[in-house]
């Protein structure tokens, strides 16, 4: 679930809006602030994804926030309202970097279909940050960190990642400025710098002189990009975990509907053989185990608390017939469908 932060200072405008996006996405966790000071306070509590910040309040502006925001949440999305006397001055914000801007006179509508476009980044990024992850435990397994490098970048990661993938930078100043060049790209493109400083001494990356030896330089190297690798690592698995999650609800949901691969894989917009691979990795075993799993558990539910046929039951629980329902049920606790109720 997403949590969406709403920030004006307009008591009428803030519970209008707060009631509308309640109304409107019933999937979100929806937080309403009515000044900068509460805001911040909800930061502390709460992971923000969206902020919707009004621009212009007295105190601490929507542009003074939105900083504070990004630098505790680095992946939230920010959406200013604003009136057209701060038009020009929304325009810089998103020009440097803010986020997205819209008129508070455009209409609620025009509100949604942007919250909606902003949900959908969110989502896509997600998404590519949980394929990151399993593509780094994939390369993980390949050998030396400079080998994980060079496979992480054949594996058609993105222009930065593959350069910043140097396999053998040699102590020559020249060779290894290119490298933390790229290095830094690449962790202002995906937001790692703070994260970053935490687990390595980030200082030290422009500064050349300070290593010894070529031993050291190395070191180094090794030390930035496995803390690099760890954090995508972090990243990736609490999207797969959500992912997986928000699959295993639908499933439990839907047992009596189409369950194939090909069919989860649309409904969720994951490629067919990663959304497998996913899974199995997160829950150690197939989808499809887990489907038959969970129809078994309905059907027995059925067998002690109604009544129905045999044939209403396996229908129910998602079985493409009555036989095969028999089948997996005998095969998975050696007595029959029928042999179980009269049991209960």
């Amino acid at each position: 679930m997403h949590h969406l932060l709403l920030v004006d200072d307009e008591d009428i405008a803030l519970r209008g809006m707060y009631d509308l996006l309640l109304r409107e996405f019933k999937d979100l966790a929806i937080y309403k602030a009515s000044s900068g000071s509460e805001a911040i306070a909800r930061l502390e509590s709460s992971r923000i994804d969206i902020a919707v910040i009004d621009i212009s309040m007295p105190g601490m502006s929507g542009l003074e926030l939105q900083k504070i925001i990004v630098k505790k949440w680095p992946l939230c999305r920010t959406l200013f309202l604003t009136g057209y006397d701060v038009f020009e001055y929304a325009k810089e914000a998103i020009r440097s970097g803010g986020a997205d801007y819209i008129l508070k006179l455009e209409g609620d509508e025009v509100v949604l279909s942007a919250l909606r476009k902003n949900i959908g980044i969110l989502e896509d990024e997600e998404k590519k940050r949980a394929e990151l992850a399993l593509k780094l435990d994939e390369a993980e397994e390949s050998g030396s960190m400079y080998e994980q490098l060079h496979k992480f970048a054949r594996g058609g990661m993105a222009a930065a990642c593959r350069e910043y993938a140097a396999a053998n930078v040699r102590y020559i100043p020249g060779e290894y400025y290119r490298w933390a060049v790229a290095v830094n790209r690449l962790m202002k493109q995906l937001n790692l710098a703070e994260e970053a400083s935490e687990k390595i001494n980030y200082s030290s990356l422009f500064d050349f002189n300070s290593f010894s030896c070529a031993e050291a330089m190395h070191c180094y190297i090794s030390e930035v990009t496995g803390a690099i690798f760890q954090i995508l690592r972090e990243r990736g698995s609490q999207n797969m975990d959500r992912h997986v999650a928000e699959v295993n609800n639908y499933i439990c949901n839907n047992l009596e509907k189409d369950l194939s691969i090909a069919t989860l894989a649309d409904c969720f917009h994951f490629n067919p053989s990663y959304l497998s691979r996913m899974y199995k990795k997160k829950m150690g075993m197939s989808m499809s185990e887990y489907i038959c799993e969970q129809r078994l558990k309905k059907a027995r539910q059925l067998l002690s608390a109604s009544n129905c046929k045999i044939k209403d039951v396996a229908e129910a629980a998602g079985f493409s017939s009555p036989s095969y329902f028999t089948q997996c049920f005998s095969r998975a606790f050696s007595i029959s469908p029928q042999e179980y109720r009269v049991s209960k």
